[in-house]
């Protein structure tokens, strides 16, 4: 038997900003605070680009704390191999931004929401697992074939 939690995320994976958008205005009527859709809406599209010139202003995370933890690392110019075809793919250096999800809000999640890991999902996962895993030795089979073929060209 599926739990209501297993129903709900068969049924839509993610919530759209839409819904999320609802959410926070019908939970806003609850507090003295009352926002409708529309200044939701405004306050989450502010969200990435108050963070981006936090950022630009020399910041290196911000804290929500009943939310979430952004912290932006500098990374160095890498090298990196396309799977499909083998050709060089390099990424620039620059601010990569890391989000993690607070830790109040992890364990609230985890004490309301029981999730039923039954057989069914358990095989369901391992199966795409097993699928990536092939797809990778595919890719990188061929990259080496190509790589030998050239080789044997010269």
């Amino acid at each position: 038997m599926k739990s209501e939690f297993s129903t709900k995320c068969d049924e839509k994976l993610t919530a759209s900003t839409q819904t999320v958008v609802r959410e926070i205005a019908n939970l806003s009527k609850e507090t003295k605070v009352v926002l409708n859709q529309n200044q939701v809406r405004q306050v989450l599209n502010l969200l990435p680009t108050a963070l981006k010139n936090l950022i630009i202003e020399g910041y290196r995370g911000a804290n929500i704390s009943t939310f979430m933890t952004m912290i932006v690392t500098e990374e160095a110019q890498r090298e990196f191999r396309n799977p499909k075809n083998g050709e060089p793919v390099i990424r620039k250096a620059g601010l990569l931004p890391r989000f993690r999800v607070s830790k109040p809000w992890r364990k609230g999640i985890m004490e309301t929401v029981a999730i039923d890991s039954g057989a069914e999902n358990q095989s369901a996962i391992i199966a795409v697992a097993t699928k990536n895993m092939e797809k990778r030795k595919e890719y990188k089979a061929k990259a080496e074939a190509k790589k030998a073929a050239a080789a044997e060209a010269k």
